[in-house]
Parts: structure tokens; sequence; C-alpha cells
């Protein structure tokens, strides 16, 4: 009896201090360093399982799906419709609350996503 109760206790504590956050924000970013243009990726899809955030521009198109099961971000980079990056990220933590992936090509021109929870309103 004397565990029930301290594990109800201790699983009221974690609760409680369970972080509160707003949605998960992601960009697309393309360019040179120094000079980096950003693309907005709205949510696009919304399930029970995962989210899907995705941006375009005229070139190139970033999608991110965050599978909750897996509590895996998984990132993806065309460049006019051809695939050049794709890669897991990890979700964004308290403690760490931003993820980033980046592709850089030989002449340095960067490819990257970065994704970030909004703060609790």
């Amino acid at each position: 009896m004397r565990a029930l109760v301290l594990s109800i206790i201790f699983l009221g504590a974690q609760a409680a201090m369970a972080w509160d956050h707003g949605p998960l924000k992601c960009q697309g970013l393309y360019g040179i360093i120094g000079h980096l243009d950003h693309v907005e990726m709205p949510i696009t899809k919304e399930d029970k399982d995962s989210t899907v955030l995705e941006g375009k521009t005229d070139k190139f198109s970033f999608k991110v799906e965050w599978n909750y099961q897996l509590d895996t971000l998984y990132t993806f980079i065309a460049v006019e419709n051809i695939p050049k990056f794709q890669v897991t990220m990890r979700v964004p933590t308290e403690n760490h609350n931003d993820s980033f992936g980046e592709f850089r090509d030989e002449s340095n021109y960067r490819l990257g996503v970065t994704c970030a929870f909004e703060k609790a309103k």
C-alpha cells in the first residue's frame, strides 16, 4: 500500500512538472552564411499519429513529419522537386528547445530546417 501511495505521489509530481509549451514551429533555411532566407512551414496535416509541416519556394521544398510514437522529426529537403536531404532530428525539449538539420554543397550553399516549440501563452 505504501508503495502505491508513493507511486501516485511521484506520478502526480511528474504531471505537475510537465513542460507547458505551444505548438511545434519549423522554418526552412537556404542561402549562404551571412544571408539566409527563411521559409515558414505551416502545419499541413495533423492526426493522432503525426503532424506534418511543409513550406516551399519556387526552387526549394521543406517538409518535417513529427512521428509521435517514435518521438522523431523526419526532415526532407528537395531542390526543384529532386530530393537532396533527408535526416531524422530529435524532438525539441524543455532543456534544449531547438532542433536543426543542415546540408551544405561544395560551394558552401546551405539548406536546412530548424524547429522549436513556441512558448506557452
